[in-house]
């Protein structure tokens, strides 16, 4: 009887180490901008609208639509129509 109340109790021991374990890899995907975002995903400091505008005019449309979603943090049809509108008028 003490011998399965200790192993019991090691068992529960463990339960809670996993979720702590959890708990602290959640936590730190968060901490970083959200699971899965990688840092690579951001755009460098030094992208500006010009820069994404230019790519645009020189053909690159959908590389400029990457570009200004990672810049600006909005969906794909938000960039598209803006990297649009910037070709038609300047």
């Amino acid at each position: 009887m003490a011998i399965s109340g200790v192993l019991i109790l090691g068992l529960i021991g463990l339960g809670v180490i996993a979720m702590a374990l959890v708990v602290f890899l959640i936590l730190s995907l968060v901490s970083q901008g959200g699971a899965g975002l990688n840092l690579a995903d951001r755009p460098p400091e030094n992208i500006t609208d010009k820069y994404i505008l230019d790519i645009a005019q020189k053909g690159r449309k959908i590389e400029a639509i990457k570009l200004y979603r990672s810049l600006h943090g909005v969906g794909l049809k938000e960039a598209k129509d803006a990297v649009e509108d910037w070709l038609e008028n300047g």
